[in-house]
């Protein structure tokens, strides 16, 4: 007689509490397990995951980086009740994707969700059953099986199984570790399967799971690193992405007291760890949590100085292994060296293959399988035994694998008998690899770098072990990272934190130097630079001696959510003393700024260089300071542009003292955006009357006011003002600052360039402008309708179409040497398009036009069509974005692009012009006349 529906699931329900309230801890003997709740503090899951995704093994690259993510942090429990949850749009998934980093919590979290699961804490109301597939146990062997044989090995009964798969919308799968499969789940359509009763291959019975063939009603969570979502999202339909962001910075501190469990040595090793930027970052990180604190209590108990414990990636895990590996009367040292030997030649066959399970014939070919050697290797824990896969083990971190992989090409080989034949042993086989196809191999890569370093810690190595470093790994890692820079680093800040990292790992002055010392130019693009990625790149800096251009640009919110963060955490915790500790962590980040770093780097060290770009820094008093002495001190800087409101007035003021200096050669300045008023307006001024070498100022978007450009104008007039471009867009200006705008364009200092963009200076100010603009001593080049005027920029103004007809009839004009007009944004509407396209048939200048962001329509566009279609048309780029256009228009644009033999650029981004409208404007494309190089 089948049991009833609550007997069953309560029983199966008390088989998954048993299985999952305990795991085995890496720092546990073997046989010896913790309780998953009490061993381990909540991870903090993001509703979404990073924006700019995160390479597999940048183990430490991601520290400070993921706390500034965990704006609205979530525990384990509260962020998987909302992960089936409908979204804003109304979307409810029945696929979860979590993310996260090599050992950031993957498994601790996916085990959790069965035990939370199985303790009617969790899910109740959605899911009846839960089943947990471990994707590595999976993996070996090429047996058939059913999804129902997969359940019945979750500790479900035969006959139970029917009532089970009744209802398969209240069925839960939770899949672990889907960048651990050692085959394509990449199944043909044709070979998937729907019936959870019949075999098939585990690849077809996950992808007929995945792509929602088999028990499709049913909901899945998947874990998986983010070099592997690509390929796991290419399964998928629409899901829902979380990513698993580690252990938040109070988290940190209550795993260092459940690991230690002796309050004060705990509270020694937290404070060592906290003032460490870069291993406070580090124990983000759960699986490196460990590692560090693992370390440390060996320090600690052997009474040595926990000074010692370093700041790479590399010297922790060097003093990891050095502390496992210590001759003794049983393991004398020659053994060691063998057994170390043939795990490094396993761990980079495995590597290389992409393999992170071993068999026994395996370890047998590497000497491992001694009654001396695999004992050691478990109770030391650098090995475990899979408990689902008999006679397969591996690393107990794939981390630690990556280690003895790099460690494996940088020894010295011995004898064939001694050293068993190192797979792949050409590094930069490794090298091109992971620069071309392989980006799981960052991490080995990281440690290659890093294991160069002899004169901290391959000295201690050698010294232990009696082991030699390979005369021949470092000739190759140089080529290869001077083919990485070439003459120029630029881009975002996703692959370059790597660069860094690398050389930042060698810890080499001589080699950094070598790398680097033919870049130029360092560019970079970031949301946030960590405290890590500060002292990566001040010390890489600081070893640049060629660059000369510096550009980088950065999003102002890491201190001032680190701050909301630490505050959080002091709010909720549940001692006073934490508060204090907290804002004594803040302060360690407030020491230096990250402008400040880099300054102190370039300045002494980088004689070359010719340009600074700062975008979003706070730039405090002691940024000011360090950037006023760069300016004095390097006669090379002919441009600064700096982009950040926390310059203000006081910061101004102190760049204005070294502006003024005659050391200084700066030529061009911007400061925009940098929350300046009229109060700095009389610094500036006093520079324009000092410093002549001062070529180019930009002061956009800044509140100077009218008042503030009266001062600015009479250092405009000074006769030491050399400037031949200004920039006062959106300055707040009126026509009250006309009259002396109009004064410094009737004097001899009026050449070259103004920018007056979005500032409303009414029909008198534009008067009194156009009258200077015709007085004889004006020289200026762009801004008004002068003959010699080539470039007219007039967007974010409120023209509207009586001034346009005006500015259309001033066009037409014979003398007009108009070839750019920008128009954007103008309240331009139908009424003037037939101007428009009277001045297009008319014009023999005009090259390009910019009318995005107006409300054209239809008939405005058919308006400007008669103009392009004009054999007189001569204009090379038009833009019509967001100007409210359909698919109605797109038949008099194809008849353009079949006519104009001119037009090379159009603009149609942002407007409904949906697939019918599409499809004309292909046919066009292909037309024999069409001329056009750039659709957008």
């Amino acid at each position: 007689m089948e049991p009833t529906a609550p007997d069953y699931r309560l029983e199966y329900m008390n088989f998954i509490k048993e299985a999952f309230q305990t795991m085995q801890d890496q720092s546990s003997l073997p046989g010896e397990f913790v309780l998953l709740n009490k061993q381990y503090p909540r991870i903090i899951i993001l509703p979404h995951p990073h924006p700019e995704k995160q390479r597999e093994h940048e183990i430490m690259s991601s520290g400070w980086q993921h706390d500034q993510l965990m704006r609205n942090k979530y525990s384990s429990t509260i962020a998987m009740q909302m992960l089936f949850q409908t979204d804003e749009s109304g979307f409810i998934p029945d696929v979860v994707v979590l993310q996260g980093a090599a050992g950031i919590g993957k498994t601790m979290t996916a085990r959790r969700i069965m035990l939370d699961w199985a303790c009617g804490e969790l899910y109740q109301d959605l899911f009846d059953y839960a089943f947990y597939i471990h994707c590595r146990g999976m993996n070996p062997g090429t047996e058939e099986k059913s999804m129902v044989d997969i359940i019945l090995a979750q500790g479900a009964k035969k006959r139970t199984i029917k009532g089970m798969l009744r209802n398969p919308q209240k069925l839960l799968f939770v899949i672990d570790g889907f960048d651990e499969l050692r085959f394509s789940i990449d199944q043909p359509e044709d070979c998937l399967c729907s019936d959870p009763r019949k075999k098939a291959s585990l690849s077809v019975l996950l992808s007929s799971l995945f792509r929602k063939r088999l028990l499709p009603k049913s909901c899945l969570v998947i874990t998986t690193r983010p070099t592997a979502l690509e390929k796991l999202s290419s399964l998928l339909g629409r899901s829902r992405y979380a990513e698993i962001l580690g252990f938040s910075p109070k988290d940190r501190r209550e795993y260092f007291h459940r690991f230690f469990q002796n309050k004060d040595q705990a509270e020694k090793a937290f404070q060592i760890v906290r003032q460490n930027a870069t291993l406070f970052s580090m124990c983000l990180v759960p699986i490196v949590c460990w590692i560090i604190c693992t370390v440390m209590k060996q320090q600690l108990d052997r009474g040595e100085d926990l000074v010692q414990t370093s700041n790479t990636v590399t010297a922790v895990y060097m003093l990891y292994l050095s502390s496992l590996f210590k001759p003794s009367k049983t393991h004398g040292k020659r053994l060691v060296q063998t057994n170390l030997r043939g795990l490094c030649s396993l761990a980079a066959d495995g590597i290389w293959k992409q393999e992170i399970l071993f068999g026994e014939e395996e370890i047998q070919k590497y000497g491992l399988d001694q009654e001396d050697s695999l004992p050691l290797f478990l109770n030391e824990n650098i090995f475990k035994r899979d408990t689902e896969c008999i006679c397969a083990y591996s690393f107990i971190h794939l981390s630690i694998q990556e280690f003895f992989a790099a460690l494996s090409y940088v020894l010295e080989e011995e004898s064939e008998a001694l050293n068993p034949e190192k797979p792949n042993g050409d590094v930069k086989a490794v090298l091109d690899s992971y620069r071309t196809s392989r980006p799981d191999l960052a991490l080995t890569v990281r440690f290659l770098f890093g294991l160069l370093n002899e004169e901290q810690r391959m000295r201690d190595l050698k010294e232990q072990f009696g082991w030699k470093t390979s005369p021949r790994i470092k000739e190759p890692l140089l080529q290869w990272m001077k083919n990485i820079t070439g003459t120029k680093i630029a881009c975002c800040f996703k692959s370059t934190p790597e660069l860094f990292g690398l050389l930042y790992e060698i810890q080499d002055v001589d080699f950094v130097k070598c790398s680097l010392d033919h870049v130029m130019e360092v560019k970079l693009e970031t949301s946030c630079f960590t405290e890590l990625d500060i002292m990566r790149l001040s010390f890489c800096l600081r070893n640049c001696h060629n660059l000369e251009v510096m550009n980088l640009e950065y999003e102002v919110f890491y201190r001032k959510y680190l701050r909301r963060m630490l505050f959080q955490e002091a709010a909720r915790s549940d001692h006073q003393e934490e508060e204090g500790e907290l804002l004594g962590q803040l302060q360690l980040h407030q020491e230096r700024e990250p402008v400040q770093q880099f300054c102190e780097a370039v300045m002494h060290r980088c004689s070359k260089l010719r340009e600074i770009w700062l975008s979003g820094f706070n730039l405090t008093a002691g940024c000011c300071k360090e950037l006023s002495h760069v300016l004095i001190s390097n006669h090379t800087l002919v441009n600064l542009d700096v982009s950040s409101k926390a310059l203000g007035n006081s910061g101004t003021k102190r760049l204005c003292e070294a502006l003024r200096n005659p050391a200084c050669k700066l030529q061009s300045l911007s400061l925009k955006h940098c929350n300046i008023t009229a109060a700095s307006c009389g610094d500036l001024a006093s520079v324009l009357c000092s410093n002549k070498n001062l070529r180019d100022l930009q002061l956009g978007c800044n509140e100077l006011g009218d008042s503030g450009l009266k001062f600015l104008c009479k250092g405009l007039k000074h006769p030491n003002c050399k400037l031949k471009s200004r920039g006062f867009s959106e300055c707040h200006l009126t026509a009250a600052c006309c009259e002396d705008l109009a004064s410094v364009l009737c004097s001899k200092q009026s050449q070259g360039e103004l920018d007056l963009s979005g500032n409303e200076l009414g029909d008198g100010g534009l008067k009194l402008l156009c009258g200077a603009l015709k007085h004889p001593n004006c020289r200026l080049q762009k801004l008004s309708t002068n003959q010699t005027l080539t470039d007219l920029d007039l967007e974010w103004n409120r023209l509207g179409d009586l001034w346009l007809r005006i500015l259309c009839e001033g066009l037409k004009h014979p003398n007009c040497r108009l070839q750019k007009l920008g128009l954007k944004d103008c309240f331009i509407t139908t009424a003037s398009c037939w101007h428009f396209s009277s001045v297009l048939s008319t014009s023999q200048h005009l090259r390009e036009l910019q009318l995005g962001s107006n409300t054209l329509g239809e008939s405005g566009l058919t308006f400007l069509c008669k103009g392009l279609k004009d054999t007189n048309c001569k204009l090379q780029s038009i833009g019509f974005s967001e100007c409210l256009l359909t698919a109605d228009c797109c038949e008099d644009l194809s008849s353009v692009l079949c006519s104009n033999q001119s037009l090379r650029e159009l603009d149609l981004s942002c407007n409904r012009l949906q697939k019918r409208g599409m499809k004309l404007l292909c046919g066009a494309l292909e037309h024999p006349n069409c001329r056009l190089q750039k659709l957008r």
